[in-house]
């Protein structure tokens, strides 16, 4: 019962923030049912010198920062209107994508991408993506401060070492493979979070919860909630509806 109770709660948050995120941000319904291929026909890589940071705000975008060859950015978009204003600033990277007039992103033209690409030796202080309707998928990259804020979209990290992190979440799954913290805050609304971290239990201490779901740590199952002190950095988790599971890899 519990758990037909949670996944219901869990599918119509789901829904309820998706649609009204989206259409708060990106207008009516049916603005592009017609006349679209389907095709992501704007395509363009712009090679950047250097940044200390890295800041996008989109609207309706795939984002993926992952370890290169070159510090450079590529989108992919299936209309002229969702292409991002891409440049560096007082030493900082900043990406914007402005708000659509037209519907759902991912009728006609498809869902637009960015790929931003960061050679090994670049380090950042700090990475911060906000996004209203996309995911954002992060490998090998790191950064002393890391910040994402997702209305509607996954977080997935492989193999980074994010700094601290903080995490905001209103519809969306958290996933960490391989990774390492310092302290991390995560808040979500509905979706779960997988973490697997370097490391042991007593590296970190823990202060999770979530409402409607299970708690899961390096296989050990607790009701809702887990506190520990530990020797290292906080991990603290709070969900409204979802399942916490975390691990650990030395």
């Amino acid at each position: 019962m519990k758990k037909k109770t949670y996944e219901l709660l869990l599918a119509l948050a789901v829904i309820v923030c998706a649609v009204i995120g989206i259409r708060a941000h990106t207008g009516n319904f049916g603005g592009r049912f017609k006349g679209q291929s389907g095709e992501q026909k704007y395509v363009n890589t712009q090679t950047f010198d250097t940044a200390s940071g890295i800041e996008a705000d989109v609207t309706a975008m795939d984002v993926s920062i992952v370890q290169g060859d070159s510090f450079s950015c590529t989108y992919r978009c299936g209309r002229e209107s969702e292409i991002p204003e891409m440049k560096v600033e007082n030493g900082i990277l900043k990406i914007t994508q402005k708000n659509h007039a037209d519907g759902f992103f991912w009728l006609g033209g498809g869902p637009s991408s960015l790929e931003i690409t960061v050679p090994e030796d670049m380090k950042t202080d700090r990475i911060t993506v906000s996004g209203q309707a996309g995911d954002l998928y992060m490998e090998k990259v790191t950064a002393e401060k890391t910040s994402v804020s997702l209305d509607a979209g996954d977080f997935s990290a492989d193999q980074c070492s994010l700094g601290d992190a903080e995490c905001d979440f209103s519809a969306g799954d958290c996933a960490l493979s391989e990774c390492t913290v310092g302290s991390c805050r995560i808040d979500s609304s509905a979706g779960d979070v997988t973490m697997d971290l370097k490391g042991g239990r007593s590296d970190y201490s823990f202060d999770v919860s979530t409402s409607a779901g299970d708690v899961e740590i390096d296989g050990d199952l607790y009701e809702s909630e887990y506190q520990y002190q530990g020797g290292g950095s906080l991990i603290f988790a709070d969900l409204s509806a979802g399942d916490i599971s975390i691990g650990f890899s030395e």
